[in-house]
């Protein structure tokens, strides 16, 4: 596949605050779960890389405020 293939898909990460919470989000959200990654971050502690349909959260809780 190409960069510009519309069919190919999305690699992204978004944080939790341990691995199993990576696997519970690529479960409800219908992602791909590839790997956690180790962060900084005292509370959330890795970013959890999927491959998917990617979901901006504060887009559907700004949906949702009306």
């Amino acid at each position: 596949m190409s960069e510009t293939d519309p069919s190919e898909k999305k690699r992204f990460t978004k944080p939790a605050t341990d691995p199993d919470k990576c696997a519970e989000m690529a479960k409800k959200y219908g992602w791909d779960y590839q790997r956690f990654i180790p962060n900084n971050d005292p509370i959330l502690k890795v970013d959890c890389e999927f491959v998917g349909e990617e979901i901006n959260f504060q887009e559907l809780w700004y949906d949702h405020q009306d």
